[in-house]
């Protein structure tokens, strides 16, 4: 069987057995990228000369209810501060581009000539030119269910956009919201229904170019700042292994780890006041901290493809 993911057999089977039968030696190359650490950290002190003296004593022997709420915090600060780096690994120049519709109503040849918001033909183009090039989908068929107001959806790639872009894909034709098929199989955090072979999910970091086109409209039709200054939202559409990151993970560090354990990716740190010597000899200053490693990597441009519309104003 040849299929683009692997190449033609002949280009794979180098290895003959004794007895004259070939096998296929598998070709995997290696990526490189960087690894670096990432972290915030929120420092605790009671302010000078402030009538905080009470509360003070009081955390020192009591659960500490603030730092329980920034503990939570912290832990949504760190998804998103990697949300937004890998944002950025998807946002690359070299991915399958489509720009929507111009002025004349045809594909524009730049963002800055485009003029209309996402459409279905933008979907179309870059699905297909994802199946053409053998990219993997992420979920299979769905059927439905005996359940009332339950719809089949087909085998799909994962889609991810602005909250403000979501709202014209819920007006495109055929889309199906996500409580029609989302009591029969798994969906995804900010998935909101799906349209044209994806599924979509949306987000408020999805890239945005600020009075990226200049094409003449409207000024109250389109997000921008004038008549001819508009944003350009980017839109993703993406196969299985398109890209790869050190995962986020589902739990945060919680205990000593040794050699070799499987460490969380995203570690909390908390260093109660009185925990730093003569660093803070009045016991007065305490920390909370998230650390950790992210790298991302786009393994397949060829399966990630990027749509660059506008987006009406609501």
């Amino acid at each position: 069987m040849t299929t683009k993911r692997a190449g033609s057999p002949y280009d794979l089977c180098n290895f003959v057995f004794a007895d004259g039968r070939g096998c296929c030696m598998p070709s995997i190359p290696s990526l490189n990228g960087y690894c670096r650490s990432h972290g915030t950290v929120l420092k605790s002190r009671p302010p000078a000369e402030s009538n905080e003296d009470l509360l003070q004593e009081i955390d020192l022997f009591n659960v500490n209810s603030n730092s329980a709420a920034l503990m939570d915090t912290l832990g949504a600060n760190a998804g998103e501060s990697l949300n937004t780096l890998m944002r950025d690994i998807y946002n690359g120049e070299s991915v399958i581009v489509r720009f929507g519709n111009g002025s004349a109503g045809t594909p524009a040849a730049s963002y800055s000539s485009v003029a209309e918001a996402i459409n279905l033909n933008d979907i179309r183009f870059t699905v297909n030119a994802l199946n053409r090039n053998s990219a993997m989908k992420f979920t299979p068929a769905g059927f439905g269910s005996q359940n009332i107001g339950t719809s089949p959806i087909r085998q799909s790639y994962y889609g991810i956009c602005h909250v403000d872009v979501e709202e014209e894909i819920r007006a495109l034709t055929g889309f199906i919201p996500v409580e029609q098929y989302g009591g029969y199989t798994e969906t995804e955090p900010g998935e909101f229904g799906a349209v044209g072979g994806v599924r979509w999910c949306s987000t408020e970091i999805a890239p945005i170019i600020s009075d990226g086109s200049t094409e003449s409209a409207v000024a109250t039709t389109y997000h921008g700042t004038s008549s001819i200054l508009h944003d350009v939202y980017s839109t993703f559409i993406y196969g299985r292994e398109a890209v790869g990151s050190i995962g986020l993970g589902e739990n945060h560090a919680k205990e000593i780890y040794m050699m070799y354990d499987r460490v969380p990716t995203v570690e909390l740190i908390y260093h109660k006041p009185g925990s730093s010597g003569i660093a803070d000899p009045y016991n007065e200053v305490g920390s909370l901290t998230w650390k950790s490693w992210f790298a991302g990597k786009r393994l397949n441009e060829n399966w990630i493809g990027k749509i660059q519309t506008l987006s009406k104003k609501y």
